[in-house]
C-alpha cells in the first residue's frame, strides 16, 4: 500500500488563518471608505492598491471555502503576483508615499498663516515657522507666550468649541481661529489654531474709521460723529450736563477779506485754542461752517460758565499773522444745562442762547438751564 502525506492544520493555525481574512478585510473597509472621501486624484490611488488587497483576500477566501482542490487549480504564487503588482503600481505609480506626505509637509511650514497643533489638555506639539516667527523663536518660547500674553487662548481651548478673536503683541495685531480636532465617534483630541498677522489691515481699518469720524480740515469730530457720542453720554449721566455752542464771529468777513485759505488757519486756530481747554471727558466736534459744539461735564454751572468765559477770551487773544499784521477773532457762546433734556433739546436750547449772544453784540455768552 502506497503512503501519503496528510497535512491537518491545528487550531492554532485556524485562527490564525481567520484572523488574518479578518483583518484584510477590515483594511479594506477603511481603505475602501477613505478612497471614496479622498479627492479624485487621491480615489485612484487608493482604488489601486485597493484592488490589489482585494484580490488576495478574495483567494484566500476562496481557498478556505472550496479547499486545497482550488489551491491546485490557481496557483497562489500567481495571485499574489497579480496582488502586489497592483499595489505596486498604487504606490509608485501614482507617488502616494511621496508626494502627498511631501505636500501636506511643505504646506504645514511655508503657509504664511501660523498653525499651532494643540492636545487636548492644551499642550502645544507642533507650530509652524510662522506661527514661531509671530510668538516666538522655540516651541517653548512660543507656549510660554501664549500662556502669558495671550491668556484667552487657553481659556478658548477648554472650552471646546470653534472660536475666532483678535489681540496685540507689541506693535501687531493679530486674529486667532481656533478649530476644534474630533474623532468619527465626536471625542476632542486636540485643537489647530491659525494666527494671522493682520497690522497693516488693522492700520488701514483705523485710519478709514477715523477719517469716517473726524473732521478732514480740524481734526475733532464731525457733526455725526459727535451727536452719536453726545447721546451715549446722556443715555449714562449722573450729574447736569452742559452743551457749549459757539461760531465764530463775522467768519464770512475774514473770508471775503483774506480768503478761504485765510479762513481755514483761523478755523484751525480757534480750534486748537478750544481743544487745549478740554478737561477730563470732554469731547468738541464741527457741526458745519464755523460752527462748533462741546460737550463738558462739571460739577456746577458756575464752574462751567467761568470755563466758558476763559476760553472766549482765549480765542480773543489768538491771532493769526497775514502778510505781517494780526488777524485776531471772537466767538459768541451759547450754552445750555440740563438733567434730563435729550440732546435735540440741549441742542436747540444752546442754538437759541448762541443767537442771544450775537444780538448782544457778539463776543459773549448767553446760558440758560432747561428743567
Amino acid at each position: 500500500l502506497s503512503e501519503s502525506l496528510v497535512i491537518v492544520p491545528t487550531l492554532l493555525a485556524q485562527f490564525l488563518i481567520s484572523f488574518n481574512i479578518l483583518f484584510s478585510l477590515m483594511a479594506l473597509g477603511i481603505l475602501g471608505i477613505f478612497a471614496l472621501r479622498t479627492t479624485t486624484v487621491s480615489r485612484m490611488q487608493n482604488l489601486t492598491i485597493f484592488s490589489g488587497m482585494l484580490v488576495g483576500t478574495f483567494y484566500s477566501l476562496l481557498k478556505v471555502v472550496m479547499g486545497d482542490s482550488f489551491a491546485h487549480l490557481v496557483p497562489i504564487s500567481g495571485i499574489f503576483a497579480i496582488s502586489a503588482l497592483c499595489m505596486m503600481l498604487g504606490i509608485y505609480r501614482y507617488d502616494l508615499f511621496k508626494i502627498a506626505p511631501l505636500a501636506r509637509e511643505q504646506v504645514f511650514h511655508f503657509l504664511g498663516d501660523g498653525i499651532v497643533i494643540a492636545s487636548a489638555q492644551g499642550k502645544i506639539l507642533e507650530a509652524n515657522q510662522a506661527a514661531l516667527s509671530m510668538m516666538g523663536p522655540t516651541l517653548s518660547d512660543l507656549a510660554s507666550n501664549l500662556a502669558t500674553e495671550v491668556p484667552q487662548w487657553h481659556e478658548f481651548l477648554s472650552q471646546g468649541t470653534e472660536v475666532a478673536f483678535s489681540f496685540y503683541r507689541y506693535e501687531s495685531y493679530y486674529d486667532c481661529s481656533i478649530y476644534v480636532i474630533k474623532t468619527e465617534h465626536g471625542a476632542i483630541i486636540g485643537t489647530i489654531s491659525l494666527l494671522k498677522d493682520n497690522t497693516e489691515q488693522k492700520r488701514k481699518n483705523d485710519l478709514l474709521q477715523i477719517r469716517a469720524e473726524h473732521d478732514g480740515l480740524t481734526g475733532i469730530y464731525n457733526r455725526r460723529t459727535f451727536i452719536e457720542k453726545v447721546e451715549k453720554r446722556l443715555l449714562r449721566r449722573v450729574q447736569e450736563t452742559s452743551l457749549v455752542f459757539f461760531d465764530i464771529d463775522h467768519f464770512k468777513l475774514v473770508n471775503d477779506r483774506y480768503g478761504h485759505m485765510v479762513g481755514d488757519q483761523m478755523l484751525q486756530a480757534v480750534v486748537a485754542c478750544a481743544t487745549k481747554n478740554l478737561v477730563g471727558t470732554d469731547f468738541m466736534g464741527r457741526m458745519g461752517g464755523e460752527e462748533f459744539a462741546i460737550s463738558h461735564d462739571s460739577s456746577s454751572e458756575v464752574e462751567t460758565l467761568a470755563w466758558a468765559q476763559n476760553l472766549r477770551r482765549q480765542v480773543e487773544e489768538t491771532a493769526l499773522q497775514i502778510e505781517g499784521n494780526p488777524v485776531s477773532c471772537t466767538i459768541s457762546v451759547g450754552l445750555c444745562f440740563s438733567w434730563t433734556a435729550s440732546f435735540d433739546e440741549m441742542y436747540r436750547c444752546a442754538d437759541r442762547e448762541l443767537y442771544k449772544a450775537k444780538d448782544a453784540g457778539r463776543n459773549c455768552i448767553c446760558h440758560t438751564t432747561l428743567e
